[in-house]
């Protein structure tokens, strides 16, 4: 079910930027085996909500993760299930998708909604209803490897607005299957 779930709202985000940049979606396909990366090479993502004061981080000792590449490796869809049946705030949804044509590289880049092609398009979605469409932040990508078919590794940080208000700042690190 979660692998379902995961292919499901890989197809939502590849129509959602297809439609916005007139462009077709590539090979949906799991994350493939990588290298460990310079730096912190723990797959982990975590981030606090203000004001709320909300704040998860999930690891592979307490969550899975899965990665979709999208749009021959301009955006990727990653899926965070909480390991904890009591943790109801998940699954989580992060997506980072760059405008048509230009591809995921390291850079800091001002977030914009997916449904517009002026800027790096962000969403963090979980399954409490917390929705949070870039439509105000930035989002630095310090290293990504990615192909048109899997995402082998991604460390970012971010810091966005939310649709109901208050920001969300957190960081997510990705070393892709085998998951390490």
């Amino acid at each position: 079910m979660f692998e379902l779930t995961t292919i499901i709202r890989s197809i939502f985000v590849c129509f959602m930027t297809a439609a916005m940049a007139g462009a077709g979606c590539s090979k949906l396909t799991p994350a493939s085996p990588s290298q460990p990366s310079s730096g912190d090479s723990t797959t982990r993502l975590a981030f606090s909500s203000e004001p709320t004061g909300m704040a998860r981080t999930y690891t592979l000792q307490n969550a899975t993760f899965r990665a979709v590449s999208l749009q021959s490796g301009g955006a990727v869809d990653l899926a965070i299930r909480p390991n904890d049946p009591n943790d109801k705030s998940g699954p989580w949804t992060l997506m980072i998708g760059s405008p048509a044509g230009r591809g995921l590289s390291p850079g800091t880049y001002t977030t914009t909604p997916f449904d517009t092609d002026a800027g790096y398009g962000f969403m963090l979605l979980g399954n409490d209803n917390a929705f949070c469409d870039g439509r105000a932040g930035s989002v630095t990508i310090q290293e990504i490897d990615i192909t048109p078919a899997a995402l082998k590794s991604l460390r970012a940080s971010f810091s966005i607005q939310c649709m109901r208000g208050g920001t969300v700042r957190g960081e997510v690190v990705a070393m892709a299957e085998p998951w390490r």
